[in-house]
């Protein structure tokens, strides 16, 4: 018999704990797959930013001459010209002064939003209310602009109303900065990413007033004058969108061009794009009328105040699989909205949705719980998108910092 309480062991364990085998097994295995893993990660990074910042590719300007189209030459005379050839022109005195102080008084009253300095979103119905004569008025425009140019965004004779709309007003406000507008060198982001073909999207600022016709308004860069001084970068903006511009100084001369159209790009311009640049001059009731990749900014420094009607047409062309392919930038986009990414993307399974979305009733109706369940998907959709493409940006930045293909750190740019 045994002692109360000894072991039934006749001597030491040959065999180790389970914890330690355990452990052995889980270090084999990552041993084993950390290097698929890091692999396919670089794999993914690479794919989403295969350029090396060594590879950047560079636009000069050319010296002026002679014969260099003024940036501020006159438009106007031919609307479909002028946007095929420039990217832009003026319409003016669009509406009468009435018109333009009844909608005045009308953006006075609406709070600003809370997404941009300087926006505040109107009811759709209210602006046929105050300004009867604005709706004939921009079917003449539109419809000149079909007929002399490849742009369409509406019928034939210039009626929007099975078109997407947006309307918003903005302002130019030099004493309070957070209630102004303060875009800088762009080609629109949200807008190209809702219409996707930049040749069925207008963009239409109509001024209701303007303290000051030189000032608080904004600028443009002509593509005429782009192909003359840089054709490099006029055949890489042409037809684009969701292009930013970031001034480098003090650091060094010159611009970084970042284009977001669907991956990250970049690419170095040895030039201001304020040397090719106008600032049309608008008053009250005039209309300026940008081509959808425009390259745009508000008016800097901001010397006078300026409120506009901003007003998007475009054909639904809308893909969600176009939506869905993109970078870190575009995804951070999406997600900053993805409520109306979200809808946009169920509006081209759905045609009933799609109509009620064009009409600015969606969220008036009860929806069954598929459309919502369908709506939810969708949003997560993004969001694991962006924290897939979140990863992957810093892996990103890790390969080239240990390949040295990159000779400046790799730009991680969220925004």
């Amino acid at each position: 018999l045994k002692p109360f309480g000894s072991s039934s062991r006749l001597g030491p364990s040959t065999s180790p704990p389970s914890s330690m085998t355990g452990c052995k097994a889980c270090c084999a295995f990552l041993g084993l797959t950390m290097p698929v893993l890091l692999s396919f990660l670089g794999q993914q990074a690479i794919f989403f930013w295969p350029e090396w910042t060594s590879e950047m590719a560079r636009f000069d300007l050319k010296p002026p001459s002679p014969g260099d189209i003024d940036p501020c030459a006159p438009v106007g005379e031919d609307l479909g010209r002028d946007l095929s050839e420039k990217g832009y022109t003026v319409v003016r005195q669009l509406i009468d002064q009435d018109e333009a102080a009844a909608l005045m008084g009308y953006a006075d009253s609406l709070p600003f939003a809370n997404y941009f300095a300087g926006y505040r979103n109107p009811d759709y119905r209210k602006i046929p209310e105050l300004a009867p004569k604005l709706r004939p008025a921009l079917e003449r425009v539109i419809s000149e602009i079909q007929n002399g140019s490849r742009i369409v965004v509406g019928a034939p004779d210039g009626n929007v109303e099975d078109s997407f709309r947006s309307f918003e007003f903005l302002t130019a406000n030099p004493t309070d900065p957070t209630k102004s507008v303060a875009h800088v060198w762009h080609q629109d982001f949200e807008a190209y990413y809702l219409s996707q073909a930049t040749e069925q999207y207008l963009n239409m600022y109509l001024v209701l007033q303007k303290s000051d016709p030189m000032e608080g308004g904004l600028t443009v860069v002509p593509f005429d004058v782009l192909k003359q001084r840089s054709p490099g970068l006029h055949d890489v903006l042409l037809g684009r969108g969701a292009t930013s511009w970031q001034d480098l100084a003090p650091m060094m001369d010159g611009m970084l061009c970042r284009n977001h159209q669907t991956y990250d790009k970049h690419y170095y311009l040895s030039f201001d794009l304020q040397r090719i640049a106008c600032s049309p001059r608008l008053v009250a009731g005039d209309l300026l009328v940008l081509r959808g990749d425009t390259p745009h900014r508000t008016q800097t420094p901001v010397k006078a105040h300026r409120t506009t009607l901003s007003l998007r047409f475009s054909r639904f062309n809308f893909s969600t699989e176009s939506m869905f392919e993109g970078g870190m930038v575009k995804y951070s986009r999406l997600r900053a909205q993805k409520d109306l990414f979200a809808a946009y993307a169920y509006a081209s399974e759905d045609p009933e949705f799609r109509q009620a979305l064009r009409t600015g009733t969606a969220h008036l109706r009860a929806w069954p719980d598929e459309v919502a369940s369908r709506l939810k998907a969708l949003r997560q959709r993004i969001d694991t998108g962006y924290w897939w493409r979140f990863l992957l940006s810093h892996v990103r930045r890790e390969v080239g910092r240990w390949s040295r293909l990159d000779t400046t750190p790799w730009p991680i740019i969220y925004y």
